[in-house]
């Protein structure tokens, strides 16, 4: 919604960020091809790492992207991430009001200008993992806040970041 905000590797004039994409969210769920964009000396030290570590990178992902994009071009490239922002919108918009309808008081959430994700507290309920193996039972998959924490040893987390990119 409104102004694309500048990402950290567009500010960036040392050379310090990385940036890592994924055509999973855009092109196709489940479609796992990724890339970092990096400083040249950290991109040559990990594709080394990398020629160790992967074995097998699906040569089929890979074409299928390349094809994808050269048929779309930078217009329909353009036009596809357009209206797959407007898709997302819609699945936030469905998911705040089913929050507003059904959580209100149970739970806090801020709402996100952009992505695929917003976070939620359960109010009165100091460690959110306590919850997750009953949403798994009824069909709700939401991830514990605490699996995003930095510091594993920081404790409890009342939060659950919910993903609204794929609504059941």
């Amino acid at each position: 919604e409104g102004t694309l905000v500048p990402s950290f590797l567009s500010l960036d004039t040392d050379g310090r960020v990385c940036r890592f994409d994924s055509a999973s969210k855009t092109f196709a769920p489940g479609f796992r091809l990724s890339w970092l964009t990096a400083p040249k000396l950290l991109t040559e030290r990990l594709a080394i790492m990398n020629e160790v570590f992967v074995w097998a990178m699906s040569g089929f992902t890979q074409q299928v992207l390349l094809r994808c994009v050269e048929e779309l071009g930078e217009d329909g490239l353009h036009q596809h991430m357009q209206r797959l922002q407007w898709t997302y919108r819609q699945c936030r918009d469905s998911t705040v009001q089913a929050f507003e309808l059904h959580l209100t008081g149970l739970a806090r959430w801020q709402v996100p200008s952009d992505g695929m994700f917003m976070w939620m507290e359960i109010l009165d309920v100091p460690d959110a993992c306590r919850l997750s193996e009953a949403f798994v039972e009824r069909g709700i998959a939401m991830v514990p806040g605490s699996a995003f924490q930095a510091d594993s040893s920081a404790g409890p987390c009342s939060f659950f970041r919910v993903s609204f990119s794929q609504l059941t």
